[in-house]
């Protein structure tokens, strides 16, 4: 199936990039619900979990009718996110992936009738990145755009580190002094060790 894509221009033009917007109360602009319809009408045909060895997130991949695939990201505990992403398969599946906000309801909807949060929540915001990163691709504009546009030129590098985890060979519980210059002289200043969490589990927490 052939994509119909969106110059950037065209788009900018159709929505106004100062008034693109998704607000924060689930609200699409009227402005970029237009540039969405300008989109070629699409459907949700495949859904795909992606996990990884030893890492701290996995994936979740929109598969759609035109070739367009949308990735989304979560955290940990990937069992029971494969199980919600398997119960919310059904919200998904035929689905345009242009309504965001009503596959975001159905889903929402759907776990708010027995529990909101962990799992549940995580596979939402998984999907609903894998949605605008679709549309975005539909459109030929990058999803900041769809989101109001540039809010920053720069951005400072921050690192978290914590058990498990290594840069170059180093551990933090030997190496927290190693990690912390390594990323000083490549211009990280903001850092976050846990250099004393394994004495802390064997003190149960108590110091």
């Amino acid at each position: 199936m052939k994509q119909n894509y969106v110059s950037r221009r065209d788009f900018l033009k159709t929505a106004g990039i100062g008034s693109l917007a998704a607000m924060g109360t689930g609200m699409i602009k009227p402005e970029t619900a237009t540039a969405i319809n300008n989109a070629e009408p699409m459907k949700i045909t495949k859904i795909e979990a992606i996990r990884f060895k030893n890492a701290f997130w996995m994936w979740v991949r929109l598969y759609t009718d035109n070739g367009i695939v949308g990735i989304g990201e979560t955290y940990t505990g990937t069992n029971a996110q494969i199980g919600a992403l398997k119960d919310n398969a059904g919200m998904i599946l035929g689905k345009d992936p242009r309504d965001i906000e009503r596959i975001w309801r159905d889903m929402y909807g759907r776990s708010s009738f027995t529990v909101t949060g962990g799992a549940e929540m995580r596979i939402i915001t998984a999907v609903n990145i894998a949605l605008w990163d679709i549309l975005g691709k539909s459109l030929g504009v990058p999803v900041y755009t769809l989101l109001g546009g540039k809010a920053q030129q720069n951005m400072r590098v921050y690192n978290t580190y914590t058990r498990g985890w290594n840069i170059n060979g180093m551990q933090y519980e030997t190496d927290a002094e190693k990690i912390t210059r390594f990323l000083l002289d490549r211009g990280i200043k903001a850092a976050k060790l846990y250099p004393y969490e394994e004495e802390g589990r064997k003190t149960n927490g108590t110091y």
